[in-house]
C-alpha cells in the first residue's frame, strides 16, 4: 500500500514542478489595472504590423526574462486587452494559448536572420501598398528592447536597414561576434513558424503568467511610440488624415472671412 502512495506522492510533485505557473492564479482574482483598450486584433492586426498589445506583451516577455530583447508572435495574441481591472481569465483570453517561453543566446548575426525571416511575408500589391490578405504571418515579431526599420521594397532577405537597441547601440549585419539574449515562446525559438531554430533554456513559465507578473508590478499603458518602422511602400499618405481636416477647417475659416468682408464692402458702396 505503501508503494503506490509513495508513487502518487512522487507524480504529484513532479506535476507541480513541470506546471508551477498552472497554479499561480485564480481564473477570477484581480491581477492588475489597464488605463486604454490596448489593441491586438484590430485591422490590420498583430500578424501584419505593429500592434500596442504586441508591445506590451514583447515588454512583459523581457521583464520577466531579464533578456536583452524580446519577441512575441503575432498570431499569439487574438483578442484586444480591455481597459478597467483585469482578471487572470481576462488576461488568459488574450492568448491563443499559454505557450512555455524560453531565453536564447544568439549573435547579432543570427538575430538579424530571425528579423528578415520575420518581415519575409509582408507583400506589397499593384498599388505597392501592403496586401493585408497576402501578408498575414502568425510569426510576425512583436518586439521589446529594441526598434528596427525595414524596406518593403527590398528582396526577401535583405530587406531590415537598421537595428537600434534600447540603449541607442546600433547593431551590425553579419556581426557573428556579438551575443545578445532574446526572450521567445519555446514554439519559435526551436523553429516554429519556420523560424531558424536555435538553443535555448526554457523558463517554465507561459505568455499568460509572464503578462500577469507583469501586469502585477505595473499598471498598463498605451505605448508611446513605434517600434518598428517600415519605409518602400505608399501605406502611410503624405498627409495625414487629421492635417487634411485642419487644412479644410482653416480654408472654411477663411472663405467665411472672405465672404464677410466682401458683405461688409458691398454695404459700404451700397452707401
Amino acid at each position: 500500500m505503501k508503494k503506490p502512495l509513495c508513487m502518487l506522492l512522487a507524480a504529484a510533485v513532479f506535476c507541480l514542478s513541470a506546471c508551477p505557473f498552472a497554479l499561480a492564479y485564480s481564473e477570477d482574482e484581480i491581477i492588475g489595472t489597464v488605463d486604454t483598450l490596448i489593441r491586438g486584433n484590430t485591422a490590420p492586426g498583430s500578424s501584419i504590423s505593429e500592434t500596442d498589445l504586441g508591445d506590451v506583451t514583447a515588454d512583459a516577455l523581457r521583464y520577466v526574462s531579464g533578456a536583452d530583447v524580446a519577441i512575441v508572435n503575432g498570431g499569439e495574441l487574438q483578442a484586444n486587452l480591455q481597459a478597467g481591472q483585469r482578471k487572470w481569465s481576462d488576461i488568459s483570453a488574450v492568448f491563443d494559448e499559454n505557450r512555455t517561453l524560453a531565453v536564447a543566446s544568439v549573435t547579432v548575426a543570427q538575430f538579424w536572420d530571425i528579423l528578415e525571416y520575420g518581415v519575409s511575408y509582408v507583400t506589397l500589391g499593384a498599388d505597392e501598398k501592403t496586401d493585408t490578405e497576402l501578408s498575414a504571418f502568425d510569426g510576425f515579431p512583436q518586439i521589446s528592447g529594441f526598434l528596427f526599420q525595414y524596406d518593403l521594397s527590398s528582396l526577401v532577405g535583405k530587406r531590415i536597414t537598421y537595428i537600434e537597441m534600447a540603449d541607442g547601440n546600433t547593431l551590425t549585419r553579419g556581426d557573428g561576434d556579438t551575443r545578445i539574449t532574446i526572450s521567445a515562446t519555446e514554439y519559435m525559438l526551436s523553429g516554429g513558424y519556420g523560424y531558424p531554430a536555435v538553443a535555448y533554456e526554457s523558463l517554465n513559465l507561459g505568455l499568460t503568467d509572464a503578462l500577469a507578473e507583469y501586469m502585477t508590478d505595473n499598471t498598463i499603458t498605451q505605448p508611446e511610440s513605434s517600434r518598428i518602422r517600415t519605409i518602400g511602400s505608399y501605406d502611410k499618405p503624405l498627409i495625414s488624415r487629421v492635417s487634411v481636416l485642419l487644412v479644410g477647417l482653416v480654408a472654411c475659416v477663411i472663405c467665411i472671412c472672405v465672404s464677410r468682408i466682401r458683405q461688409s464692402a458691398k454695404k459700404e458702396n451700397e452707401m
